[in-house]
């Protein structure tokens, strides 16, 4: 324990480091990251919107514009 006291330290001292970093990033990009999320999120559900309504008019367009249960 005596001899890696300096690896110990340096450790902590390394990871006290990144954490701070890592805060300041969050802080910075946060809000484009959350901007960024919701276009994203809202083009997914355009796009799924418009292939279930292409899936549904080739569904129908397959069984003559019949209902199948």
């Amino acid at each position: 324990m005596y001899e890696s006291r300096w690896v110990v330290l340096t450790c902590i001292g390394i990871s006290l480091v990144v954490a701070l970093i890592y805060i300041k990033m969050m802080d910075w990009f946060a809000v484009p990251l959350a901007w960024i999320t919701i276009v994203v999120i809202e083009v997914a559900f355009a796009l799924i919107g418009y292939y279930s309504y292409a899936y549904a008019q080739d569904v129908m367009t397959n069984h003559n514009g019949e209902k199948t249960s």
